[in-house]
């Protein structure tokens, strides 16, 4: 049996551990293979953990970890949480962390990608002023019309459809406040209006980034300040609750950009009626 001696000879520790036999042993490239192999089982647990935390029936799928790799467990998840309808995993974010390790494995080393086990992979439905807004000619034409901040730009496509060159440069503040009070007339008693035109007053905060709705409002950015959100269940329950409210919209601005895309002389009916008050039977995207 191991006994300890109460009475050891008198030794200095280094003597007793010897850490100059050991560190000539351990060579710095097997150092560095510890440290990475080490990381990639801290990635692995960090992964599961969140499996089980959230979702821990699905525990069922990890009765043999051998070969497993961490990377396919947040991708698991991913699914996951889609599966529920948590929120929109924001794919395109995840594929392009993934490339990055790929081009550049030992540089990269999946640093991007692991960032996820961390914080949400959330897409975010945000409009920026510019290029963004462009690509979506309705919604740009809200917010040209309707946003109190100082329009950068305007694109040449829907000035052309919607036949706006001169209009533009006489609508005023004033003009801006009267079509909000439209908006808000439709929302104290939208039983006079049509049901798309009924999500007019909330597709227009959108475009102006007033919904007050993080996933309606804002862009996620990884590379800058995001915003981030957590896996923990205050951030989780906040982009739930966001995405919850934010789905229906986000259906009917689809409806809307099928209406433009069919015919877009339409864009001139929506112009139409937010500075005019037009008849709102043709609004029938």
């Amino acid at each position: 049996m191991f006994r300890i001696d109460p009475h050891p000879p008198s030794q200095s520790p280094a003597r007793l551990l010897r850490p100059w036999a050991v560190l000539e042993r351990l060579r710095p490239a097997r150092l560095v293979a510890f440290h990475q192999q080490l990381r990639e089982y801290e990635r692995l647990s960090l992964g599961l953990s969140l499996i089980q935390h959230h979702f821990p029936a699905a525990l069922v799928d990890y009765d043999d970890l051998s070969g497993k790799g961490w990377w396919e467990t947040l991708a698991h998840l991913a699914n996951l949480v889609e599966e529920v309808e948590w929120f929109e995993i924001n794919w395109p974010i995840l594929n392009e962390a993934w490339s990055h390790w790929m081009n550049d494995p030992e540089e990269e080393q999946g640093d991007h990608l692991a960032v996820f086990l961390h914080y949400l992979p959330v897409t975010l439905y945000g409009f920026t002023d510019g290029e963004s807004l462009f690509e979506f000619p309705p919604m740009e034409l809200l917010h040209t019309l309707l946003a109190r901040c100082e329009i950068q730009a305007v694109s040449s496509q829907l000035l052309v459809e919607t036949e706006l060159y001169d209009n533009l440069e006489q609508w005023d503040e004033g003009d801006r406040d009267s079509a909000w009070k439209l908006l808000e007339q439709i929302e104290a008693d939208p039983g006079r209006y049509t049901e798309p035109v009924r999500w007019l007053p909330e597709l227009a905060r959108w475009a102006c980034h007033r919904t007050g709705n993080v996933m309606l409002d804002q862009v996620f950015d990884p590379y800058h300040d995001g915003p981030w959100f957590t896996w923990r269940e205050g951030d989780l329950l906040q982009i739930k609750t966001a995405w919850r409210r934010a789905k229906p919209v986000i259906d009917v601005f689809q409806r809307l950009l099928h209406w433009y895309e069919r015919d877009t002389s339409n864009l001139m009916k929506l112009a139409d009626f937010i500075m005019n008050g037009g008849n709102c039977n043709e609004l029938d995207w």
